[in-house]
């Protein structure tokens, strides 16, 4: 699970700066290039998915070795891996899209989108796994299907609004090019760094923890969880404050930039003392 949840911060990166350079065209007005950004993002993630993808099938034992997965585990983790990584590209190209939208001030729509895939996630978890006893196999089933689902959506939405993004389904629209691709890498790197350099760090963790066997491994597995809910609130709020602040330097308004950052300084301070508050009192 350390390894699929390493995908997702991966394309949510590459997904953010695509959102902040389509929020900056969006201010700007420039729709020629708002076409081009959205056709080369797509793309770009589409190939990047598939190579993560490829790379994790084929390394998928290995990667259960480095992080020392228990032998009596390791069958099903293997199985798990699997699964998930067959729903990499359903991650990214969902990311994609829904960062576009943000981009250009559409927010609920990614937001009904996922909790439609929280609540298939939730109810295939208990169908596969409680009553059709599946163990972590259901939960991979589970979890694939929710992000397919999701993935569907979002495009049938691209696909009924291609209109107001000037859109259309053929190759020159989805082309890369390099003007779009060069910003989207400039912007997504440091952020894919960051993000590499910190599940990296808590996969080191949990292969020193998986040494000590079965009952230390789920405790871990919970602690992680709960630690990945505490981001949900910072990532939502970095990215409204990135397409706030991306329209409005599109718009050339600097003076609200500055009022969107003090905002989101305060809002992400108060989310962090809440949540610090609560994990302490519940542990």
């Amino acid at each position: 699970s350390d390894v699929a949840a390493l995908v997702p911060p991966l394309a949510v990166a590459f997904g953010t700066a695509g959102q902040v350079y389509v929020a900056q065209l969006t201010g700007a007005g420039d729709r020629t290039k708002t076409r081009h950004t959205v056709g080369t993002l797509l793309s770009w993630m589409i190939l990047l998915s598939i190579v993560f993808l490829v790379g994790t099938l084929a390394l998928r034992w290995k990667i259960m070795g480095w992080l020392n997965c228990p032998e009596e585990a390791m069958a099903g983790a293997v199985q798990y891996l699997e699964i998930t990584a067959i729903a990499m590209p359903a991650v990214f190209i969902y990311n994609a899209i829904c960062s576009v939208l943000r981009g250009m001030g559409e927010s609920k729509r990614p937001l009904l989108f996922i909790i439609v895939a929280a609540v298939v996630n939730i109810v295939l978890d208990v169908v596969l796994v409680a009553w059709c006893g599946l163990g972590a196999a259901g939960t991979a089933i589970a979890t694939a299907a929710s992000q397919l689902g999701s993935c569907i959506a979002s495009c049938i939405y691209l696909y009924r609004k291609r209109d107001l993004l000037d859109l259309k389904f053929n190759w020159d629209t989805f082309r890369i090019r390099w003007e779009p691709l060069k910003i989207i890498l400039v912007l997504g790197i440091p952020r894919v760094v960051q993000n590499v350099a910190i599940h990296f760090s808590l996969m080191f963790c949990s292969a020193r923890v998986n040494e000590f066997g079965l009952v230390a491994t789920a405790a871990n597995g919970v602690g992680n969880k709960i630690q990945r809910l505490c981001n949900v609130f910072v990532m939502g709020v970095d990215g409204a404050a990135s397409t706030m602040i991306g329209q409005n330097l599109g718009a050339r308004r600097t003076d609200r930039c500055e009022k969107t950052v003090w905002g989101t300084l305060a809002c992400t301070m108060i989310l962090a003392t809440i949540t610090s508050a609560v994990c302490r009192s519940c542990g």
